[in-house]
């Protein structure tokens, strides 16, 4: 057996790549198998210009032939000249012993079965083994009818073949017609075979089979729609035909119904009457498509003077002359008007009724080409530009609707188009809409209905069901009804199909036996895009014609992912247009817009691009980060697209934060018209921060070093700055220091401190940096910080709302003090509309929510209710659909408890949160926090609220976080007596140190005891307590404020800010005006007014370690927060984690790595809740996308989810016990460096991230 595979390889927008391709075709094997099972592995390596074809020779992988059910391995390596760059893909290829497919789709409207009296029309799909169409092949399409009758008194079987040759078309389609049918044809057995391959060899002759059953009237009457094969244009009438048994002379009136998702959208009838003349029969008569060979009678075996005999006989028997009568056909036109509204399907449903209440009736599903009532347009003014210069665009769309733009880099939407919204995806979506069948597998029958030509059962009507005596192999208008999505209850005749006996449903019920032959691609092209660069090279100037060879800019620093992502409204006329810079990036460039109008709805455009593009370019690649010390190779690839050899001097900007330990000297080379050369130089990082990196070639000097080659003629130039962040060795450190001061309370009217900022004995030299942020107002920093409020990850559905909630908090403050600016609504709206969406991703079908979506077994409690308040909240700035309150709303309440109380229903991740929930404990604590959700999302119901209460009263609180969590539900519910009550006794177990007001929770978290505080200043507003009774616990809430205004984790920064938030209104209109003055290592004044109260006032700290003095005077309250980072060599002491994390080479180049690694759980007998593991990439080196999926898909881990985030890779772990977790994934080598540091990597409780734990692991050599 021999195969043929292609290879191919590309840049991700077309050019061929000039490489190095390394191939092993192998088995493939399986995990529980033995060394001892391999089989040989053939290898090759070879040069490759864009595309190789080999042939494999299935023996020789499989030389004994006993592997024949496994899938052949491809391996693909390819190094692309120059800068070394690696790609490797892997594809399996199941092997196919039939060289063609064929399918009768009988499964398609009308293929189910056929009705006598009419013809049946339907196509066989002949295709090759990679599901190409299979053109010009020769088949023979073979019908075998069965029939059934009553001659006299014998009962006659007999099975008639008829059998034709067709040649498959361009397509790989033929169509077939089978003559009408008797209604004494109770099957016919369809069988198809290829005439080329006959099966000689190892291969087996291709073949097709599929069974068709009859439709049955009791009167003999049908109705056929034709099959419409291709979506029909939208904006079109198109006229549909339909087919009819008649009498001689026959009027009814046809009604027809058009269906949609589950409505009638349109109806209408036609007056129907037919003449004899009227008969279009004879079209079917003489048809290239007809089976019309010669009959051949396989059952009963008669001699051929029996034949006869048995001929002449049914010629003179009048009951055989009746069941052999085929009435005429008539011919009718229903025209339907195709508009958007239709697309892209509708259902088609015809039927009238006879005289005698018989319903007549046939349906089909007919496809409509997708379109949109609102026709939306994107178009670029040119198909090409040159980067950095104006591009015009333009929209049409209905009038004054609002669109949405999007241009992406090419490379992005080959790796990853899932979150392309497209035409096919909506109407997917649509799809779902359409309510389901009514179709009753139960094969029901009327046991007094015969079929046809034999003779009536005695006794009354019945309707019997499937079982060994009674069922049926017919369909009737009643199935016709159900299938169009009808719930039939009427009383016409519809349901009339006859039992077939003598058990096991007689001759093929529905759905019967289908023999089919299936098989996958032997044989197929696969392709992987090479990462994309700035300055990576697009194809040959041949492609768009002549281009620049200078850029349009000094220099190229600007290469985004997202050109455009913006809303536009189009004007009265239906268009808008714009102008932007194309990107620096030589790439194409992917667009499309979405618009929305009230009228006509949505509308998207088609997928359109731009190319940036230059006949002359440079283009480098550097790691994402470096650390001080490392020495990292920047190779550099230098393009020439023009039509003559260039001769370039390539140069290194002014080194500013690095240095150059090998230099480009040989600097001037000549590049040959469509080609590329690269040039190394190697660079050290000498200075912690942001340094940029800036490459400069331009034609040379001199044109020698393209000695007798033609050179171009004119100017070339190009440079490119990228920025590269350096990092300091070690672990990084942070202290912050926040305080909520006000000088008129203190003592003298002074407030004064002192910060020490010190470092460790082995902190990292010049590795600190500090900061002092000055603010008029506790919600300064947050404001600011919007996007960047906690420095965890954020990959789950609970952690997401930190990036959603507080921004309405931000929203809700600074409208109700008048200060909402223009640029912080649209900012925060955005991040809202954001937030909402990636939060859908997490919610079941059920309308409940849980950590990671439906990957959970079920629905958690907590974050449903977490859920449901945010976006009640968020709903007066965005558009939030009403039906996820009511679905979240009533899937909290059915699982209300008959004591009131509301279960812990699926993994509460936190275990703080979950403290209250454990072991004998009552569900009080969770009852409180979902009764709070449906009191602030308005919910009505008071029964369920009055349970609720219920609920709590009977499971009193017995820690601080629980007293306030229950004070606030009952502020809330109007409850002030018992809400108060409740404060007044836990009062008196209150810290007061410093003038702050806090509560310790037993075995709590720095988390846990922000949220008590938190609401416990909720509450305490809720009925009204003056700003004097909480400013002792907002002094301590300032004081856990992170640097971006926020708070340790989730929950703590979403009760948090809304805390803060309800208290900075209260006193922003209280007149601020504070002066203060810093001294020591720092001297600085700042002063704090009411025009500049919601800034942060910053100010950097150059001198570490030094001693900060800080004096303040004046009215108001103002926030204060020092902050200090710094590295250490050793990693931070281990606290409640075990962390241990090792790194191997793979390949002998070292150029395929693996990371390995254990963790556990110190405290025995406990465990922890959600933790997280960030391990930091060695310079040069990133992790394997698919080996860090492999992390998720293995059901004997614990771990939830596995990102990249830059050079770092989270895992997310459900919970850590005493038994060591491992893990493992793949990374590879993109970048060379020299003595690289060792990586870090960490493990933290993401609700506690005060424990944690630290190491660090290398390569070795």
């Amino acid at each position: 057996m021999v195969i043929g595979i292609v290879r191919t390889e590309k840049y991700t927008y077309g050019q061929p790549v000039q490489a190095h391709l390394n191939l092993n075709t192998s088995l493939e094997m399986y995990s529980y198998e033995s060394s001892y099972s391999r089989t040989p592995v053939l290898q090759n390596s070879l040069k490759l210009d864009g595309c190789y074809s080999y042939t494999i020779n299935v023996t020789e992988i499989d030389p004994k032939r006993d592997h024949s059910y496994k899938r052949i391995k491809v391996t693909a390596n390819v190094i692309e000249d120059g800068t070394g760059v690696q790609v490797n893909a892997t594809q399996l290829f199941s092997r196919s012993y039939s060289p063609l497919n064929m399918d009768f789709n009988v499964n398609s409207d009308h293929g189910k079965y056929y009705k006598p009296g009419l013809p049946y029309k339907g196509k066989l799909k002949v295709t090759n083994p990679d599901d190409t169409p299979a053109t010009g092949e020769p088949v023979e399409i073979c019908a075998t009818v069965s029939r059934r009758r009553i001659i006299d008194t014998w009962l006659a079987n007999k099975q008639v073949k008829f059998c034709k040759n067709y040649t498959s078309d361009e397509n790989g389609y033929i169509k077939y017609t089978i003559q009408p049918q008797n209604v004494d044809a109770i099957s016919i057995d369809l069988y198809a075979r290829s005439l080329k391959y006959t099966g000689d060899d190892v291969l087996g002759q291709p073949s097709a089979s599929a069974y068709l059953d009859p439709f049955y009237s009791p009167s003999g009457s049908f109705i056929q729609l034709e099959t419409i094969d291709n979506p029909i244009p939208c904006g079109t009438q198109k006229n549909i035909r339909l087919l009819f048994t008649a009498k001689e002379s026959t009027e009814f009136e046809l009604q027809y119904q058009i269906l949609k998702q589950g409505e009638v959208v349109k109806s209408g009838s036609q007056q129907v009457t037919f003449n004899v003349k009227d008969d279009v029969s004879d079209k079917y008569e003489n048809t290239e498509d007809l089976i019309n060979g010669s009959e051949t009678q396989i059952s009963p075996e008669l001699s051929a003077s029996a034949l006869g005999e048995s001929s002449s006989s049914e010629e003179n028997c009048p009951s055989a002359r009746e069941t052999r009568y085929i009435p005429p056909i008539g011919e009718v036109q229903i025209p339907i008007d195709v508009d958007a509204s239709l697309s892209s399907s509708f259902t088609l449903l015809v039927f009238y009724v006879r005289e005698d209440r018989e319903t007549v009736a046939d349906t089909q599903k007919i496809e409509v080409e997708k379109c949109f009532k609102n026709k939306v347009t994107f178009d670029f003014a040119s198909d090409s530009a040159q980067p950095g210069t104006p591009v015009a665009h333009r929209i049409t769309s209905s009038p004054n609707s609002l669109c949405g733009i999007k241009v992406v880099d090419k490379s992005v939407t080959l790796l990853d188009s899932s979150d392309q919204l497209t035409k096919d995806r909506i109407f997917q979506l649509q799809s779902g809409l359409n309510p389901p069948s009514y179709y009753d597998s139960s094969n029901f029958c009327n046991s007094d209905k015969s079929q046809p030509g034999l003779e009536p059962s005695a006794g009354n009507s019945k309707i019997n069901p499937t079982d060994s005596s009674y069922s049926s192999s017919y369909e009737d208008s009643y199935a016709v009804f159900q299938d169009a999505g009808f719930l039939v209850i009427s009383n016409l005749v519809l349901f009339s199909r006859p039992c077939s006996n003598g058990g096991g449903g007689g001759y093929g019920s529905r759905g019967g036996y289908e023999r089919m032959y299936y098989s996958t691609p032997a044989s197929m092209l696969f392709e992987v895009g090479v990462p994309q660069q700035p300055g990576a090279p697009l194809g040959p100037a041949g492609a768009w014609g002549p281009a620049a060879t200078q850029s349009a800019v000094e220099v190229r620093n600007y290469f985004p992912e997202t050109w455009l992502f913006e809303l536009k409204m189009t004007g009265p006329d239906g268009t808008y247009t714009g102008e932007d810079n194309i990107p620096h990036t030589i790439t194409e460039w992917d667009g499309s817009a979405v618009c929305i109008n009230s009228q006509d709805g949505i509308g998207l455009s088609n997928m359109t691009s731009i190319k940036g593009f230059q006949a002359f370019f440079i283009s480098y690649t550097l790691p994402i980060s470096v650390i001080r010390g490392e020495e990292f190779v920047v190779v550099v690839s230098v393009f020439n697209y023009a039509d003559a050899a260039l001769p370039i001097s390539v140069n290194l900007g002014d080194p500013q934060g690095f240095e150059v330990t090998s230099d480009l000297s040989d600097n001037e080379i000549c590049i040959q018209p469509s080609t590329s050369e690269s040039l190394k130089m190697k660079l050290k990082a000498t200075t912690v921060g942001s340094v940029n990196i800036t490459v400069e070639a331009s034609t040379a000097s001199s044109s020698a070093a393209c000695g007798d080659s033609p050179v171009y003629d004119g100017t070339a130039r190009d440079a490119i700055t990228q920025s590269l962040e350096v990092e300091a060795e070690g672990f990084l450190n942070e202290k912050v220091d926040s305080i909520l001061f006000c000088p008129a309370d203190e003592e003298n009217q002074l407030f004064s401190k002192s910060d020490n900022l010190d470092l460790p004995d082995d902190a990292v030299p010049n590795s600190a940096r500090a900061l002092v942020d000055i603010s008029g107002n506790v919600m300064g920093p947050a404001i600011q910080n919007l996007n960047n409020l906690v420095s965890l990850p954020t990959g789950c559905g609970e952690q997401n709302m930190v990036k959603f909630t507080p921004n309405y908090l931000v929203l809700d403050y600074l409208t109700d003090i008048g200060k909402l600016t223009d640029s912080i609504k649209s900012d925060a709206i955005k991040n809202l509309n954001t937030g909402y969406q990636r939060e859908l991703t997490y919610q079941h079908y059920d309308g409940s929510f849980s950590a990671f979506g439906n990957s959970d077994k079920e629905g958690s409690m907590f974050l449903t209710a977490f859920v449901l308040r945010s976006f009640y909240q968020a709903k007066r700035y965005i558009a939030v659909d009403d039906k996820i309150f009511n679905d979240t709303q009533k899937w909290i309440t059915t699982r209300q408890q008959k004591d009131g109380c509301f279960p812990n229903v699926g993994q509460i991740i936190d275990s703080g949160i979950q403290g209250g929930l454990d072991k004998d404990k009552k569900n009080g604590t969770i009852t409180a926090y979902v009764l709070s959700s449906l009191l602030i999302s308005n919910y009505k119901n008071q029964t369920v609220i009055g349970k609720a209460m219920s609920c709590l009263t009977k499971n009193p609180p017995s820690t601080p976080y629980e007293t306030f969590l229950y004070a606030y539900a009952e502020a809330l519910a109007s409850q002030k007596k018992a809400a108060q009550k409740l404060l007044n006794d836990i009062k008196p177990f209150a810290d007061t140190t410093g003038g702050m007001e806090y509560y310790r929770n037993p075995n709590g978290t720095k988390s846990l005891d922000v949220e008590t505080a938190a609401y416990a200043i909720l509450t305490n507003l809720q009925l009204g307590n003056s700003r004097s009774v909480v400013l002792s616990l907002v002094r301590y809430l300032s004081t856990n404020l992170n640097p971006s205004g926020g708070f340790h984790s989730t929950q703590d920064t979403c009760v948090g800010l809304d805390a803060l938030s309800k208290f900075a209104k209260i006193v922003y209109k209280d007149p601020v005006d504070i002066t203060v003055s810093i001294s020591g290592s720092l001297n600085e004044q700042v002063r704090i007014s009411e025009d500049n109260k919601l800034l942060v006032q910053r100010n950097e700290i150059f001198q570490i370690p030094s001693q900060l003095s800080i004096r303040a005077t004046g009215t108001g309250c103002g926030l204060l927060q020092t902050s200090l980072r710094y590295n250490t060599l050793s990693p931070p002491e281990k606290n409640l984690f075990n962390i241990q994390v090792s790194g191997e080479c793979t390949s002998s180049d070292c150029k395929q790595r693996r990371i390995s690694g254990a963790v556990s759980y110190v405290p025995k007998g406990k465990k922890s809740g959600m933790s997280v593991v960030q391990i930091k990439m060695v310079t040069g080196t990133i992790a394997v996308k698919d080996s860090l999926n492999q992390l998720t898909s293995d059901s004997r881990n614990k771990i939830l989810r596995a990102d990249i985030d830059n050079n770092q890779v989270n895992i997310y772990f459900t919970e850590i016990s005493n038994d060591a977790q491992r893990f493992s994934f793949d990374v590879e080598e993109i970048v060379e460096v020299e003595n690289p540091q060792p990586g870090t990597a960490k493990i933290f409780d993401y609700y506690a991230p005060e424990n944690s734990a630290s190491t660090t692991y290398a390569y070795g050599n």
